[in-house]
């Protein structure tokens, strides 16, 4: 090999790894086998943290040839004069890894992993529901912005502390409507809850029996606090309405029970399938209100109570 070849070598093991070295091949072979593992260790260490990144990204190519030169190096590193070669052939990979294994090595703390992570939980999670119940907008809105544009980027933990208070404004909203909608559960449970006391005879019942008439409105509201991601935000909606529906019929169930013991008289639930029907005369005005009326009577002159659902 030529002097110009292992002059290039020797400057790359000073410049790029901070060894003196003498321009000899015995030189050269035994500074792979001295420092190129704990190179490929950096590396290893290096692209664990790559990997614990979310939305894991493409190794970069330095990255990836470098790994390939270190490996190919090490495993010749006795035989001197085939380690020296392929130095020389890997030189330019080596240089181009070691430079940006030094740069990933020193931005890619624990720390920083960290603060990437928990941004991307912020996105995952308080940010896509409040897009998912179309309640982004505003400052939330130009925050969620910021922070969906850093974790978009290549290296997304430089400058990742630029997004904190973009992550505390989304955040914010966030609890802000998670608190409004667990309020308004319990405004529409409570209003249930009024309903079902407002039914001739539950002034009767005992302590128990009350609590045994409501404990379903009771357990409907979601155990969850403001802070929670779970369930989501469009849960605490539609999928809790139909779930205080159900509850308060299911009170309503126990209060009919209950009122039905004993000599009092049975309590049966008549449905009169109204919703829709149309009428378009008087005399179909009246045909119905006939048909309503023979129907409860019928149940009423059975000495039967009747509730209408």
């Amino acid at each position: 090999m030529g002097v110009q070849a292992r002059a290039k070598i020797c400057r790359f093991f000073e410049r790029d790894l901070k060894h003196l070295l003498d321009r000899d091949d015995n030189a050269i072979a035994d500074a792979v086998a001295q420092l190129f593992p704990a190179q490929a260790q950096r590396l290893r260490t290096v692209l664990t943290q790559l990997d614990k990144l979310p939305s894991r990204r493409t190794t970069p190519a330095e990255l990836t040839k470098l790994q390939d030169a270190l490996e190919q190096c090490v495993r010749s590193c006795r035989q001197t004069k085939p380690t020296v070669k392929l130095v020389k052939k890997h030189l330019e990979p080596l240089h181009d890894g070691v430079t940006l294994l030094n740069v990933f090595e020193a931005e890619l703390t624990d720390d920083a992993v960290h603060s990437v992570r928990d941004a991307a939980a912020v996105r995952d999670h308080q940010l896509a529901q409040l897009r998912a119940v179309g309640v982004l907008e505003g400052e939330s809105a130009a925050g969620a912005e910021k922070v969906e544009a850093q974790l978009g980027l290549e290296r997304p933990w430089r400058e990742i502390g630029s997004i904190a208070a973009d992550l505390a404004t989304v955040c914010d909203a966030y609890s802000a409507e998670r608190a409004r909608r667990l309020q308004a559960q319990e405004q529409r449970v409570e209003q249930a809850r009024g309903r079902v006391k407002a039914r001739d005879g539950f002034g009767t019942l005992t302590a128990d029996q009350a609590h045994k008439v409501l404990r379903p409105l009771t357990d409907v509201v979601t155990s969850t606090t403001a802070e929670a991601i779970a369930p989501p935000l469009s849960d605490l909606k539609e999928p809790f309405e139909a779930a205080l529906r159900r509850a308060e019929d299911e009170a309503n169930e126990r209060l009919d029970g209950i009122l039905s013991e004993g000599p009092r008289p049975l309590i049966v639930k008549v449905a009169l399938a109204l919703r829709n029907r149309e009428v378009a005369t008087e005399a179909e005005v009246e045909a119905l209100v006939a048909s309503i009326r023979e129907r409860l009577l019928e149940q009423v002159r059975a000495g039967q109570r009747v509730r209408i659902v």
